[in-house]
């Protein structure tokens, strides 16, 4: 197996990653993709990762089976991708979410908090 790289090395290739990372996640923090609309998102981080020359594989949730009562199924999707050229090497797997939390309002017209919410300045939560 190639040697491992080190902290150092492996702090410094994040660190040159870190404009193009924090350009994507602006770009994407700005559309609205609540639950169920994350087909508004799924476009942008498709595009990045294939720009990249990263192999990805969109994958229709409402094909699974696992997406039954799923709000608007048809128009959603996991995305997989996948950096080439690594065979033999340690790999890390990272799943996330597309999709935003909507803050709750109150009858009162007041934000409040709900389970798993992160209270923030902007007009969405993060869940937890």
């Amino acid at each position: 197996m190639p040697p491992q790289p080190s902290n150092a090395e492996v702090l410094a290739q994040v660190e040159a990653l870190a404009e193009d990372m924090l350009e994507l996640l602006s770009a994407s923090v700005r559309q609205a993709s609540e639950s169920g609309w994350e087909d508004r998102v799924t476009g942008l981080y498709a595009e990045w990762f294939a720009r990249r020359g990263w192999p990805v594989i969109r994958q229709p949730i409402a094909s699974t089976g696992l997406a039954d009562g799923e709000p608007r199924a048809e128009w959603r999707e996991n995305l997989i991708a996948w950096f080439r050229g690594r065979r033999g090497r340690p790999c890390m797997v990272l799943n996330g979410h597309l999709d935003v939390v909507p803050r709750a309002m109150s009858r009162r017209g007041r934000i409040r908090r709900t389970p798993g919410s992160v209270p923030t300045a902007g007009c969405t939560d993060g869940a937890l």
